[in-house]
């Protein structure tokens, strides 16, 4: 019976020998990527890390990683994978009406 109980613990352990917490991590920041809101056609937002990154726009994908949440564009958040709402230019996309013209 105690085999039982010890039997997580074992798991757990040999789990973080053979799958270190680095794979689980972020990727760690860089300053070297920021861009110019003139390169970027859905505009400019800010990541995890504080940097200017052109955002995304309607139909792109989104939230690959949870990091990457909040970049779709302005008028567009990340639902189902990909940004959707309607951007700036009042063009409109939603996953439901458009699952299959993905």
């Amino acid at each position: 019976m105690d085999n039982l109980r010890k039997a997580p613990y074992l798991i757990m352990i040999v789990s973080l020998l053979f799958f270190p917490s680095n794979i689980f991590s972020t990727p760690l920041c860089s300053s070297d990527n920021e861009v110019q809101p003139s390169e970027c056609p859905h505009g400019t937002v800010t990541n995890r890390c504080g940097n200017t990154v052109c955002a995304k726009g309607l139909r792109e994908p989104c939230m690959v990683y949870r990091w990457e949440r909040d970049l779709c564009g302005g008028g567009t958040f990340c639902g189902c994978g990909f940004c959707m709402g309607c951007n700036n230019n009042l063009q409109c996309w939603d996953c439901e009406s458009s699952a299959a013209g993905r």
